[in-house]
């Protein structure tokens, strides 16, 4: 899914979802788990919190799209394969630019493995993506 659809997309929902409970008083967005429950996003949901990813380590079936959502307020955020900074584990796997708080990143991961990335920006934040055929 493009990045442009699904901030629209996560815009349309936040609005849909101010007086269904979604989303937290200080935010308007959606949380990670609110957005899969929708059943409008097709794809594994990962947040980024100033703690890290949440949750650090998915296993989801190889052609399943993960999106990285921000949802630290304060600072952008920038998912990369390992190793940092050259990003090769995982050719493509690099959001190739910081993700804005609220922004979003998504990812096909088309190739059964064990995927370990970090945040380009703080590279002690880490998380894996274990993909199974």
């Amino acid at each position: 899914m493009n990045n442009k659809i699904f901030v629209s997309l996560l815009s349309v929902v936040a609005l849909l979802g101010a007086g269904c409970g979604y989303g937290t008083p200080s935010s308007s967005a959606p949380a990670a788990g609110d957005i899969e429950k929708t059943g409008l996003v097709q794809g594994t949901v990962v947040s980024i919190s100033p703690q890290g990813f949440n949750p650090a380590a998915i296993t989801v079936k190889k052609g399943t799209t993960v999106i990285f959502l921000n949802e630290d307020l304060g600072a952008p955020h920038q998912p990369a394969s390992n190793p940092h900074p050259i990003h090769t584990d995982y050719p493509g796997f690099d959001a190739g630019e910081p993700i804005s708080p609220g922004g979003s990143y998504s990812f096909p991961f088309n190739r059964a493995g064990i995927w370990r990335y970090h945040d380009h920006l703080n590279p002690s934040r880490a998380g894996t993506v274990i993909v199974t055929d």
